[in-house]
């Protein structure tokens, strides 16, 4: 990373605690610059403001949401294996701190200023669709009933959303939450498949 890539993200990861602290509207540019060990012309350099921060979290957030590598449909695995990578994969970013800590800045927000809710919802959207046409490639392949792709994506989404991010995002305990990742895993691949059987 280079150095100027560098100082941004230091920069840009003291906005998240100062916000998260203080709060949006209590928090100034100077905070953040001192948090971060910069000088305020840096952090204006970087960020221009304190709306265009905002915006990078934002975009920060969105960018670690894109988390489906390995989420093409493949004929030749069994769809348990590849289901299981799949929840894998969000779940392992929604249950990373760093990004549980961006999702309370930018949710905290949203209360405030919901044009934003519109650029989260595209990049949800975009990780619902990889996921309906995993499941849409497994319908014409005769190996799964899926008339409503978008609908089953969501569904398989909100549980392991209801498992790995909510609670712990308000602090919430649940039952669900003390099961182990592979077990939950496996038992929500199973229910699925067997919802959507052919």
């Amino acid at each position: 990373m280079k150095h100027t890539d560098r100082k941004r993200a230091d920069i840009l990861a003291a906005a998240v605690a100062e916000f998260r602290k203080y709060g949006y509207d209590n928090t100034t540019m100077d905070q953040i610059a001192d948090a971060a060990g910069a000088s305020k012309r840096t952090v204006y350099n970087h960020f221009g403001s304190k709306e265009g921060m905002f915006e990078a979290i934002v975009r920060e957030m969105m960018d670690r949401s894109d988390v489906l590598t390995g989420g093409e449909y493949d004929a030749e695995q069994p769809l348990p294996r590849q289901l299981k990578r799949i929840a894998n994969e969000i779940i392992d970013t929604l249950k990373d701190e760093s990004y549980r800590d961006l999702a309370r800045v930018v949710l905290s927000r949203l209360m405030m200023v919901p044009e934003y809710s519109a650029l989260i919802s595209e990049q949800t959207q975009h990780i619902n669709t990889m996921l309906a046409d995993w499941m849409r490639a497994a319908h014409r392949d005769g190996r799964l009933r899926v008339p409503r792709p978008e609908l089953a994506a969501d569904q398989f989404v909100g549980m392991l959303m209801a498992y790995a991010f909510w609670p712990a995002l308000f602090g919430v305990e649940k039952s669900s939450t003390t099961i182990k990742q592979s077990i939950f895993v496996n038992k929500t691949v199973t229910m699925f498949l067997k919802g959507y059987e052919n």
